[in-house]
């Protein structure tokens, strides 16, 4: 009989330890498993729910939902590169449901009411402005400090400034010369900050650049250098670049950053070039057929005037139409002699040419190699650029003076010779 008392006994201790094992206990601290909250991005049309891109001046929408597990929700965070997003004043976070302003989001955002249970909210958040990667990471916490979190890359792409620039790539300069680099910089997305120059990708000092000064004294007080406030919607004008004295090959890049921290940038190479050999002013060519017809003729190379008939002219004058009258009769043209070639400037316009510019020999064989060739000028005007080849030596003309006189012959021409010798 204590046997089956005995037996009874333990039969009945295992059943209560089998019952109570198999029980739930969600206490804190009980050993049972907490649910913690779940959140995810719902995929709608309008909202961010995987990586995406972004223009620079979107609103970035997403639609979060968020369940409780054992316990309410507490509240919502919200993250960009892993640090909180401001609320208030200075905040770029909207709750639309709350309010759509800025200013009127915490964050984190409690979570109150029925919410608590289960919620969908729309969040916006005001674009970063600048281009770029970003990570967004959304994190819900319930009452008992239990989270959990989700997380999706957008990348911001806008339109960044575009530097017009019809110039050559490569530009023939001399040593410590003052190079006009004319550009037309239309803004993107962002307005004009700041524009700079790095010679062989460093940047340069500041005193070797010019702003947009016609008589080159405005010096770069910085570089980069911020645009004057009526340059930062666009800016069309001219930068000056000093090259460098020790007579080498440098690739100039001009940069030109917006307010959105956008960067474009064109690449010109200063290509080193030798010094023209001399520039004479006020060299005279007068009529051939007036009485000092002996100067109707032109010497380029050394330069001096001599007869038009002679073999060291380079160019000589055509002379008088002997069927008018005197007061008009002066042709005022001239023409290469003794085997020369006349050129004159691929389209060119006096109001844009540019003959102080020209201080290296190969500018000088360049411009004739994309010259017209011509076998007599047309009628010189002050301002009127001419080319010659004589041998092997090139020479640029610059018509100056052109002198009528009406009771007489004496008509002449004045010129500066820029010498570009074998």
């Amino acid at each position: 009989m204590r046997k089956n008392l005995s037996l009874a006994f333990c039969l009945s201790l295992l059943s209560i330890l089998f019952i109570t094992s198999c029980g739930e206990d969600d206490a804190p601290g009980g050993g049972g498993v907490a649910i913690p909250p779940s959140i995810s991005l719902l995929a709608e049309a309008g909202y961010i729910s995987a990586d995406a891109n972004a223009g620079l001046t979107d609103t970035l929408r997403f639609r979060i939902k968020a369940d409780r597990g054992d316990a309410d929700l507490n509240a919502i965070t919200v993250l960009e590169d892993g640090a909180a997003l401001p609320g208030g004043a200075n905040g770029r976070l909207i709750f639309p449901h709350i309010s759509d302003e800025p200013s009127s989001a915490n964050n984190p955002q409690v979570i109150v009411g029925a919410d608590g249970a289960g919620l969908t909210w729309d969040v916006f958040i005001l674009n970063p402005g600048a281009a770029g990667n970003y990570v967004y990471n959304f994190e819900v916490v319930d009452k008992d400090q239990q989270t959990d979190n989700i997380s999706v890359s957008v990348t911001i792409i806008g339109n960044p400034p575009v530097i017009n620039y019809s110039g050559g790539a490569d530009i023939i300069v001399g040593t410590n010369q003052l190079v006009a680099i004319a550009v037309d910089v239309v803004a993107g997305d962002g307005r004009l900050q700041s524009i700079g120059v790095r010679e062989n990708g460093t940047l340069m000092d500041a005193n070797r650049l010019r702003y947009n000064s016609p008589d080159m004294t405005a010096e770069f007080g910085a570089n980069p250098l911020d645009f004057p406030e009526a340059d930062k919607d666009g800016f069309n004008g001219t930068i000056y670049i000093r090259s460098s004295i020790d007579n080498s090959n440098k690739t100039y890049t001009i940069e030109v950053t917006d307010e959105a921290s956008q960067v474009t940038s064109i690449d010109i190479n200063f290509l080193a070039g030798t010094l023209i050999d001399g520039t004479f002013p006020a060299e005279l060519l007068s009529n051939a057929d007036g009485p000092s017809s002996v100067f109707g003729g032109l010497d380029l190379s050394v330069p001096d005037s001599v007869p038009a008939n002679s073999p060291l002219a380079d160019i000589v004058d055509l002379g008088i139409d002997i069927n008018k009258l005197p007061a008009d009769n002066w042709l005022q043209k001239f023409k290469p002699a003794n085997g020369a070639e006349l050129r004159v400037p691929a389209g060119f316009q006096p109001e844009t040419f540019d003959f102080d510019a020209f201080t290296i020999k190969e500018q000088i064989i360049e411009l004739y190699n994309a010259g017209t060739e011509i076998t007599e000028t047309d009628v010189v005007a002050v301002d009127d650029i001419f080319i010659v080849k004589s041998g092997e030596d090139y020479f640029l003309l610059k018509i100056t003076a052109v002198n009528v006189t009406t009771a007489d012959n004496r008509d002449s021409y004045e010129m500066t010779v820029k010498q570009a010798l074998e």
